[in-house]
C-alpha cells in the first residue's frame, strides 16, 4: 500500500474514533472538572448555604412543599455553578425517605456533588449503604418542575408541589405507582419520545440518568444529587440530599465536529513538519 494511502486512511480511522467517541470523552472531562470545582469551594468542605422547607409562613411566592437552599456568603463567587439561577436562593426536594434537613453547629448546611463514571447518587439513609443512582425519570421532573413546564397542571390542581418531591423519591428508591400517582400520570400523558417509540414506565424508572449523555426532554439542562453533611469535615455526618440543576455541559455534536477537524489538522500539521524536517537534513 503507498504511504499516501496509509495516510489516508489513518486520518480516516482518526476522524471516526473521535467523532463516534468523542462526545462520551469531551463530555465527562467538562463534567467532572465541574464537579471538582464546585466541591473545591470554601477550602474543599463544598456549598455552604442554609435550608428551609417552605411553607406559608416562611415566603408566598416559594411552593409550599418544596426546600429552599440560600448560599451563604457573597453570592458572586457561586456564579459560576448556580449559572441556571440569577438570584440568591433555588428551590429543590429532599429525596432520601426519612431522614431530616440538619444543619451544622453554625447553623449552616454543607453539600457536594455525587458524581462517578457519568452517574449522580444518593444513598438510602445510610452513608456506607447502597447508591441509587439518579433516574431519569426522577431529574427530567425535577427540571420540568424548575423550568415551569408544570405551572399549568400544579395551577389547574392535578397535583400539588409536595407531590412531585414524593414522585421523584418513588422513581428512585420504590416501585411507582404509575396507575394513581397524579404526577407520574402527568409525565406518561406527555408521551415523550425516545428512540422514536413514546418512553415507557420502565424507562422512566429503571433507566440510569447519565451526565455525559444527551437528552432531547433534558433541553440545555442537567440534575445532579447535591450530597449534604452537617459536618462538612466528616462524610459519615449526613444530614440530607437534594437536587441540583445547571446549564448542561455536555457539547453538541457540532462542537465535536469541531474538535475532530482541529485535532486531525494538527496530526497533520505535525506529519508535514515532520517530512520537511527530513528533507532538510
Amino acid at each position: 500500500m503507498k504511504r499516501k494511502n496509509r495516510w489516508f486512511l489513518t486520518v480516516v480511522f482518526i476522524a471516526v474514533a473521535l467523532f463516534s467517541n468523542g462526545q462520551n470523552i469531551y463530555a465527562e472531562w467538562i463534567v467532572q472538572n465541574f464537579v471538582d470545582g464546585f466541591n473545591a469551594m470554601n477550602g474543599g468542605s463544598g456549598f455552604k448555604f442554609t435550608s428551609r422547607v417552605s411553607s406559608s409562613a416562611d415566603d408566598a411566592s416559594s411552593p409550599l412543599g418544596a426546600v429552599v437552599l440560600t448560599p451563604s456568603g457573597d453570592f458572586n463567587q457561586y456564579d459560576e455553578f448556580l449559572s441556571a439561577y440569577k438570584n440568591s436562593e433555588f428551590i429543590t426536594f429532599c429525596v432520601q425517605p426519612g431522614l431530616p434537613i440538619r444543619k451544622n453547629d453554625d447553623g449552616y448546611n454543607w453539600g457536594k456533588l455525587s458524581y462517578k463514571d457519568g452517574e449522580t447518587f444518593s444513598y438510602m439513609n445510610d452513608p456506607n449503604g447502597t447508591k441509587y443512582s439518579l433516574s431519569v425519570g426522577a431529574a427530567y421532573l425535577y427540571k420540568a418542575f424548575i423550568t415551569g413546564e408544570m405551572d399549568t397542571a400544579l395551577a389547574n390542581g392535578k397535583f400539588e408541589v409536595k407531590d412531585i418531591g414524593m414522585a421523584i423519591r418513588s422513581l428512585m428508591y420504590s416501585s411507582p405507582d404509575w396507575a394513581t400517582d397524579p404526577v407520574l400520570k402527568w409525565l406518561l400523558n406527555l408521551r415523550i419520545e425516545v428512540d422514536g417509540k413514546p418512553a415507557s414506565q420502565n424507562y422512566w424508572e429503571s433507566t440510569t440518568y447519565k451526565l455525559t449523555d444527551s437528552y432531547e426532554f433534558m433541553d440545555e439542562y442537567c440534575v445532579f444529587v447535591l450530597n449534604v453533611y452537617y459536618d462538612p469535615q466528616n462524610e459519615n455526618m449526613r444530614s440530607q440530599d437534594f437536587l441540583y440543576i445547571t446549564k448542561d455541559h455536555a457539547p453538541e455534536p457540532a462542537t465535536i465536529l469541531v474538535w475532530t477537524l482541529g485535532t486531525i489538522g494538527i496530526v497533520g500539521y505535525a506529519r508535514r513538519r515532520s517530512r520537511l524536517c527530513k528533507q532538510t537534513r
